[in-house]
């Protein structure tokens, strides 16, 4: 009884901070009340426990009362923005020439634990990144994206572009990338294609708060991959850009 209870409580509470907020803003006139609006009657109608439908990956419904917040985004939240990016990439023409790693949020952890170990990196312990790496090397899909995640606390993104040899960093602080996240991305590439890919910066958004950088990362990516400026949220509330990715999610779950 009370395994199921419990996480049903935890949902409860998310949701119930998750509509306070945004009764508030509603109340006061802050942000759009259009969207405000039609996210409430989304939300009344969604069962708020389970697991999403119509995505590849299993994600409790309770991760998206984050978006009504300004509560940092975690893995599962940035697995599920390439689970959106993809579905939109496979009825595009650029379907065959984009990947987008499964759990992309440990890719840039498995090949930081390969550098490592690069002896141990023939073994089949780092099968994944070899699969990969194949479909990069052999197919037709030429771009990579993924996030990684510098010092627990802020994300990034990173697009690899085997075809101009260019590895593109986005940093909402502005800052430039990483010294050993350079080191590594540049020695994985290197071990595959057998020459040194560049470091380049790419279009993103500057960040004035201190909760966004999961937003803006993936709005860099979107831009970088589909060509989609106004998917880069410059200027935008990110209040209300968090309440467009819910209808976007809902949407998704409901088709």
């Amino acid at each position: 009884y009370w395994v199921e209870v419990i996480p049903l409580r935890a949902s409860q509470l998310c949701w119930t901070t998750a509509l306070d907020v945004l009764e508030h803003r509603r109340c006061s006139g802050e942000g759009s009340l259009g969207l405000m609006n039609t996210t409430y009657e989304k939300l009344c109608n969604l069962c708020w426990s389970g697991l999403l439908q119509g995505f590849s990956i299993q994600i409790e419904k309770h991760y998206l009362s984050t978006f009504f917040t300004t509560d940092w985004l975690s893995n599962e939240h940035l697995d599920l923005f390439l689970d959106l990016t993809r579905t939109e990439i496979a009825s595009s023409p650029l379907r065959d020439t984009i990947l987008l790693p499964n759990e992309s949020a440990l890719f840039i952890p498995k090949i930081q634990q390969a550098y490592l170990r690069q002896d141990q990196y023939p073994t089949t312990e780092f099968r994944w990144l070899h699969r990969i790496a194949t479909k990069l090397t052999t197919g037709t899909q030429t771009l990579l994206g993924t996030f990684a995640n510098i010092n627990g606390n802020h994300w990034v993104t990173i697009v690899i572009d085997t075809e101009r040899k260019v590895i593109f960093h986005g940093n909402s602080m502005g800052d430039s990338i990483d010294r050993q996240l350079s080191v590594v991305l540049q020695w994985w590439t290197s071990h595959h294609f057998g020459v040194r890919f560049r470091i380049s910066c790419m279009s993103i958004a500057r960040q004035n708060d201190s909760h966004s950088c999961g937003m803006l990362a993936w709005g860099a990516l979107e831009h970088c991959l589909l060509n989609k400026p106004d998917r880069l949220m410059e200027g935008q509330d990110m209040r209300d850009c968090r309440l467009e990715v819910f209808l976007r999610v809902i949407n998704q779950h409901n088709s």
